[in-house]
C-alpha cells in the first residue's frame, strides 16, 4: 500500500499560536467576496521539509529508520523570522498562501538536506528528490477561487511589508506526515515523530 506522506517541523504550542494568529488576521482581510480560500486547521501547521509524494509502507518505513539513526537535534535553539508572505506557484497565479520562515539557524536547511540523502540512498530512485530550491514555509491556505485579484494582491503586499515576527525555541518532532484529501482540503495525520528536544 502507498501512503502520499511529506516531513515536517513541528513547534511548540507557542509558536504555533503565533503563525495561527497570524493566519486568522490574514483571513480577517480576505473575505469570500475577494477569494475562496480553505485555510489550514491549527492543528495543521508546519514548517515543510521534503515531500515524499506516494510511497510503499515497507520503504517508508526503512527511510524513517534510517532518519531516526542519523536525525542530529539542533545545538541552539531554532532561530526563525516568519512573515514574507508569498504564493505558489506565484503571486500573479496564486493557489496556495504561504508564510516564510527566514532561518538563521540553517537548521531547517540542513534537515532538508538530510533527508533528500536519506531519500536518495534509501529509496533508490523509487522516489524523486527534490531538486529545486529549498524554500521553508508554512501553508496558510488553499486558493479555490479568486474573485478580485486586485484586492487579493494589495492584502498580501500589505502582509508582506508590515508583518514578521522572530521565534527562538527548539522544535518538539520532525515527524512524517501522512496527507489525506477531503471535502474541505486536506488532513494530515502524524505517521511518526523524531523527537527534536534537548535532553
Amino acid at each position: 500500500m502507498k501512503i502520499r506522506c511529506f516531513t515536517a517541523i513541528l513547534f511548540t504550542g507557542k509558536n504555533r499560536d503565533a503563525i495561527a494568529d497570524y493566519r486568522r488576521r490574514l483571513e480577517l482581510q480576505l473575505p469570500d467576496s475577494i477569494a475562496t480560500i480553505n485555510w489550514e486547521k491549527q492543528k495543521n501547521l508546519h514548517v515543510t521539509v521534503n515531500f515524499l509524494g506516494d510511497v510503499e509502507e515497507k520503504l517508508l518505513r526503512n527511510i524513517i529508520l534510517d532518519t531516526r539513526e542519523k536525525m542530529i537535534p539542533p545545538a541552539p535553539p531554532v532561530h526563525l523570522s516568519i512573515g514574507n508572505i508569498g504564493a505558489f506557484p506565484s503571486l500573479h497565479k496564486p493557489k496556495i498562501l504561504w508564510i516564510g520562515c527566514a532561518d538563521h539557524s540553517h537548521y531547517l536547511a540542513f534537515s532538508h538536506s538530510l533527508l533528500n540523502t536519506i531519500i536518495k540512498e534509501v529509496g533508490k530512485g523509487a522516489i524523486p528528490v527534490e531538486s529545486h530550491a529549498y524554500t521553508p514555509h508554512v501553508t496558510l491556505g488553499r486558493i479555490r477561487s479568486v474573485h478580485d485579484f486586485q484586492k487579493l494582491t494589495n492584502v498580501i503586499m500589505d502582509f508582506k511589508e508590515k508583518t514578521s515576527f522572530t521565534c527562538d525555541e527548539y522544535p518538539l518532532s520532525l515527524a512524517f506526515m501522512q496527507s489525506t484529501l477531503a471535502a474541505g482540503g486536506s488532513d494530515y495525520s502524524i505517521i511518526e515523530e523524531i523527537p527534536l528536544q534537548p535532553h
